[in-house]
């Protein structure tokens, strides 16, 4: 008599095994991709937010001086006094320091 055969009987292991090789390298190539480009995106934007700081202390530096004559002027003239007067303009010397 005839033993009955089982469906996975005399078949290899390799085509399942590789299946699952060949998926998870995918899965972990396209996790670095995903890796890569979100990296790129920080040193991108770490970039521009250097641009705009620089930008930003240029205008203080400009506005700091603006108000330093102001304030200078507003000791001889009336007009200049009065501007520093209504808007309560004062340098802290303290402050960005």
């Amino acid at each position: 008599m005839r033993k009955p055969s089982t469906p996975t009987e005399g078949r290899s292991p390799f085509l399942p095994l590789l299946l699952i090789a060949a998926s998870l390298i995918m899965v972990l190539s396209w996790n670095l991709a995903m890796a890569w480009k979100q990296k790129t995106h920080v040193d991108r934007t770490a970039i521009q937010q250097e641009i705009q700081l620089d930008q930003a202390v240029q205008a203080e530096a400009k506005l700091r001086a603006i108000m330093t004559d102001l304030l200078e002027l507003a000791k001889t003239d009336a007009d200049a006094s009065a501007i520093v007067k209504r808007y309560k303009i004062a340098i802290n010397e303290s402050a960005g320091k």
